[in-house]
């Protein structure tokens, strides 16, 4: 971003916007700890007592899920498909169903939710980890979306 010409105070903003990102103030975290989804934010409170930041990147996670089901919703045609795929997570070691977040967040969002499909990923001497703080990934999800 350097190369491009973008200063400091740019790149920490476009950090700061990015998905996933761990710059988050926590500041006025207890609204940004909130999403439509029950479900979600059931968990959000078992995260946030073991780790604000990680209850906060769910949070906005959650959020955007919920934005790009209505996104789906808006651009199929109706009968139209629509196929999301999502890798297993843990967060603070808690089990994360993002695949079943998302899908509980399309349904609300108007699409019909034909089936979650699992492929299980073996290890086989295969990289299966992002970085030392991140779980195996064992299986991939898809979720197939109908309008």
């Amino acid at each position: 971003m350097l190369l491009l010409g973008l200063d400091r105070d740019e790149i920490v903003e476009a950090d700061r916007r990015t998905l996933g990102t761990e710059r988050l103030g926590v500041r006025d975290q207890s609204e940004r700890l909130t999403t439509e989804c029950a479900e979600a934010n059931r968990l959000i409170v078992l995260i946030n007592a073991r780790n604000t930041v990680r209850a906060l990147m769910l949070a906005e996670y959650v959020r955007y899920l919920t934005r790009f089901a209505r996104e789906c919703h808006r651009v199929l045609k109706p009968g139209g498909h629509a196929f999301v795929s999502f890798g297993t997570s843990r967060i603070a070691g808690y089990s994360v169903d993002l695949a079943n977040l998302f899908a509980l967040s399309a349904t609300r969002g108007g699409l019909r939710h034909v089936a979650t499909l699992i492929d299980r990923i073996p290890s086989r001497g295969l990289l299966t980890h992002r970085h030392e703080s991140a779980a195996t990934i064992d299986d991939e999800r898809v979720v197939w979306l109908r309008k």
